[in-house]
């Protein structure tokens, strides 16, 4: 574009002007980087009027696993790498550090390690010009020489030039992105610019352009044809020497290919990947796990090793091959959690920093120490707000697949440790599968009636199956999560297709169709969420595949599967869980199977089980019976007719002034005096008084925006029905959306209201009649909720007793939970 477009010399000698006073020395992190990022996440589009606009693409940045690193994990990283690896050395030590990040992008991480050198001389030519200063101070003492010598500030000499050497010598950096290695070369040769030095050569030199996934020569045509080139191969022997690398660092593309929003893998470089890298390439190839191994590798013994990653490769199943290469080939010196998804484009999930240091002793690895940290937010790392434990390296050899658990107390360790004491997991006693998924999506097999034919077509709207006359074919269907609770069913009248002759099933079916694990008892349990929610089902209903089934697996097996749901519901086996999986509170949280499957099952033969079972029997029932309770507010509203809304001032106006309140914030400013939007609302029942909450934003002076929250208003209304219809009405209908913005006290009385006659005295007379019904339905829904929570109370203190928990133990579960 830039050699089609013509540019003013006016224009661009004002912009090389403005640009020329700038030192971007003084920068200390990647601007341009962050520029080009923000440019790869956009793309062009043509509008209607014939310009054109930029528009985010997060399917753009989730294909190439695009995400530009925050300063605080970059300096983090080198701070812990090659900061440590500085401590101690002497410049001819340092002159020899060979620092490396193979995928460089626009090298934020280069310009930090740049900065972490430069410092380093720095230091050392203020320590021997300080030496310097002290000797001749002390000979001139020694010798009586009364001459005033004046000793400017700065460095040794020998150390004002180090930046070409920093850049020739220590940085090296790998993309495969040209533009990205062009910016991370500038970036860096801005760095090293010096008035009147030369312009240091980076680009071709230090950064190179390259896979660093592939090496090879003609021998790669075997993989990808006569375009191997193509694949821009780099041959680190040479183009970086032999040695290995001192400290290696960086943020890799965060791609798994096959997941959702990205596509698969092409044959040739799939076949390359997991023939080249047997430790790392398993299932759904992930780029990350790849170059952790292709980063170690590249180490040299001692060298250091800090990256930024999903954190999905510490617990699955399929990262099972890098973590054990990680084990056999590094100390695991620290891994640090995010519980916050500060990325800002996307929703990407939770990230760890994990470092790590190469070492060929088996033994020093065992009895290696990992420090695991706790980070709530981005804000909390660079003042170091951690929650920080450590344990033994040696730990993770004995968790299945070599899982990376982590604990951030010892009291978390020795739970989970007792609990596991159980030699019986859930998969000894039950078979676990997912739900049905059909080929051709799942609306296309599921109906809310029993059809009398069906007809599945292909993307191509080619129909591939169909059949008449078949209603029996269709079963009840739960067809979400949100159909079963704790011991409890809600069907909502789905059904799904279900041909019995297995040929002509599957031209439909893809998996999770097999009719025997439906029929007789089994248990549901939620596959989307981060808590065990289960179920007991003797009725015969299929689920998709946001529900796993449970079934017995031989009728040798003398445990009760509402002994099993009585341990899979109860607080400490959800405790246990969040513990071991790090689900709790993770956006698009799900259960999967190889997990579950390991749940350590209490032992207990039938005596002890029948206790348990006469439980859950009750909370069945119970839950039965609550859900026969109706208690939506508004099918009682809609036993009148209703006529146009009043306002809650309407009610007001007639209180006492005893009766009402406007009340103040925390500078005793009135609600009646504040004009601001209601971000937040809240109405409270206490005693005879409702009490209105609202959140609003303040601006200060400065722009700061902060959320206040505040009591505005409340009233006394000793009307029992009238304040009930009140509070249920709000609760229903208000939301804080609708409020808008304006004076707070005045945007609270406009709240809208039902009504039903015009007239006060029959609109009264309706209220009373309304509420007079539903609310002895909340009381009947109340009392059998009071008997759910006593039973699951009872189940709760029966499973702590077979897990043999003691009273602190237990504390620890209910507080937690």
């Amino acid at each position: 574009i830039c050699e089609k477009v013509k540019i003013s010399d006016e224009v661009l000698g004002g912009i090389i002007e403005d640009m020329s006073k700038r030192s971007f020395r003084k920068f200390d992190f990647d601007i341009l980087g962050n520029t080009y990022e923000t440019y790869l996440g956009h793309t062009l589009h043509l509008k209607k009027d014939g310009t054109v606009e930029l528009k985010p693409s997060q399917e753009t940045r989730k294909e190439s696993g695009i995400y530009y690193t925050p300063p605080y994990v970059v300096d983090y990283i080198v701070k812990n790498t090659l900061g440590a690896m500085l401590a101690g050395k002497t410049p001819d030590e340092v002159a020899k550090i060979r620092v490396l990040d193979p995928a460089c992008g626009s090298g934020s991480f280069l310009i930090k390690t740049f900065d972490y050198f430069s410092d380093y001389y720095r230091k050392e030519g203020e320590r021997i010009r300080a030496e310097k200063e002290r000797r001749v101070k002390e000979y001139l003492k020694l010798s009586g020489n009364q001459l005033s010598l004046d000793f400017e500030n700065g460095v040794s000499d020998e150390y004002l030039d180090v930046e070409y050497g920093i850049l020739v010598n220590n940085l090296h950096g790998v993309d495969l992105d040209e533009q990205a290695c062009e910016i991370a070369a500038v970036n860096l040769m801005l760095k090293g610019l010096r008035a009147g030095g030369r312009m240091p050569l980076v680009l071709g030199e230090t950064i190179k352009v390259g896979n660093s996934l592939i090496s090879g020569g003609e021998e790669l045509s075997g993989y990808f044809g006569d375009g191997w080139k193509d694949k821009k191969p780099f041959n680190w022997e040479e183009e970086f020497g032999a040695e290995g690398f001192d400290v290696v660092v960086g943020n890799p593309p965060w791609v798994s290919f096959g997941l959702r929003g990205v596509s698969q893998v092409a044959k040739e470089m799939n076949n390359y990947l997991r023939d080249m890298y047997p430790h790392s390439a398993e299932y759904k190839l992930s780029v990350y796990a790849i170059f952790i191994n292709r980063a170690i590798d590249r180490l040299s013994d001692g060298g250091i090793f800090g990256f930024i990653v999903p954190d999905s490769f510490l617990l699955g199943r399929y990262f099972s091959k890098v973590r054990r290469y990680i084990l056999d080939t590094t100390k695991v010196k620290e891994i640090l959690l995010f519980l916050e998804d500060f990325w800002p484009h996307g929703t990407v999930g939770r990230s760890v920093i994990i470092l790590l240091q190469k070492e060929s002793d088996e033994e020093i690895r065992r009895n290696n120490e990992v420090t695991v940290r706790l980070c709530p937010t981005l804000g909390d790392l660079s003042e170091e707000k951690f929650k920080t434990h450590s344990y033994n390296q040696d730990y993770f050899e004995k968790v299945l697949y070599n899982r990376f658990r982590l604990f951030f107390d010892e009291e978390s360790k020795r739970f989970v440790d007792k609990i596991e004491s159980s030699d019986t997991t859930l998969n000894t006693l039950v078979d676990i599968y997912s739900g049905c998924i059909g080929r051709y999506g799942q609306d296309s097999i599921i109906s809310d009636h029993k059809n009398d034919g069906i007809a599945i077509k292909n993307k191509k709207g080619d129909i591939v199956y169909e059949d008449k006359n078949i209603k029996e074919n269709w079963k009840p269907l739960l067809e979400s999560g949100g159909d079963i609770g704790k011991y409890s069913i809600d069907y909502k009248g789905k059904y799904i297709y279900f041909e019995e002759d297995v040929t002509k099933r599957s031209i439909y079916a893809k998996s999770g169709f097999e009719k025997e694990k439906y029929i007789g008892t089994k248990l549901f349990l939620r596959q989307t969420g981060d808590s065990l929610i289960s179920t007991y089902d003797p009725d015969g209903y299929f689920c998709i595949n946001n529900m796993h089934v449970i079934n017995i697996k031989s009728p040798e097996i003398k445990y009760d599967l509402r002994y099993i749901l009585a341990i899979i519901n109860s607080k400490l086996m959800n405790h246990y869980y969040h513990l071991i999986s790090l689900e709790l509170g993770r956006v698009m949280a799900q259960t999967d199977i190889e997990t579950i499957e390991q749940l350590p099952i209490a032992p207990a033969n039938p005596d002890e089980q029948k206790p348990i079972i006469e439980l859950v029997d009750c909370m069945i029932a119970f839950n039965k019976e609550l859900h026969k309770i109706n208690i939506d507010f508004d099918r009682y509203l809609n036993l009148h007719p209703r006529i146009k809304d009043t306002t809650l001032r309407e009610y007001i106006d007639v209180l006492l002034v005893a009766d009402k309140e406007v009340m103040r914030d925390h500078k005793g400013n009135p609600a009646s005096k504040i004009e601001e939007k209601i971000k937040e609302f809240e109405i409270t029942e206490k005693g005879e008084w409702l009490v209105f909450s609202v959140g609003y934003l303040f601006k200060s002076g400065k722009g700061k925006e902060t959320l206040i929250r505040i009591d505005a208003f409340k009233c006394r209304i000793e009307d029992v029905k009238l304040r009930k219809f009140l509070y249920y009405s709000i609760k229903a209908y208000t939301r804080p959306g609708t409020l808008g913005k304006g004076n707070i006290y005045e945007r609270l009385l406009a709240i809208r209201l039902p009504q039903f006659y015009a007239d006060a005295g029959r609109n009264a007379e309706a209220v009373s009649e309304i509420m007079t019904e539903y609310l002895a339905a909340v009381d009947a829904a109340e009392r059998v909720e009071r008997e759910i929570a006593e039973t699951d109370q009872e189940i709760d203190a029966q499973v702590y007793e077979l897990y043999g928990l003691g009273v602190d133990e237990i504390k620890v579960v209910e507080k937690n939970y």
